[in-house]
């Protein structure tokens, strides 16, 4: 059985375990190139600083794809829940299952009489 979805959905978890990764990759890049230094002159700067920056944007989308995704799950309707009732005293029947001569089963149901 397949699971089918609306065209175009984008599973709120789905892309904030997308974002959280480009995260962690960006902030993976950040440390190397802090832990390589100057060793590659002026570009390290400039490429810390544009790292620096999509680490920013990234942290921004992955907050509000948060928010959205648990507000979206946090605002589902219940679709079924269970109300205790008090039960009625007197039963509607009994329902007994019996072979019949060909081997086949039966259901019998055979209703409470109130004699």
């Amino acid at each position: 059985m397949a699971i089918q979805t609306r065209p175009g959905y984008l599973n709120p978890l789905t892309a904030i375990a997308e974002l959280q990764t480009k995260q962690q990759a960006l902030q993976n890049h950040m440390l190397l190139l802090k832990a390589t230094g100057t060793d590659s002159g002026g570009a390290t700067t400039e490429t810390q600083k544009i790292i620096a920056d999509e680490l920013e944007q990234v942290t921004v989308e992955l907050r509000s794809a948060k928010a959205s995704g648990t507000q979206s799950i946090a605002t589902r309707p219940r679709r079924d829940w269970y109300e205790h009732q008090k039960a009625d005293s007197a039963s509607p029947g009994c329902y007994q299952v019996k072979k019949d001569a060909e081997q086949d089963y039966q259901l019998l149901f055979q209703p409470y009489s109130e004699d």
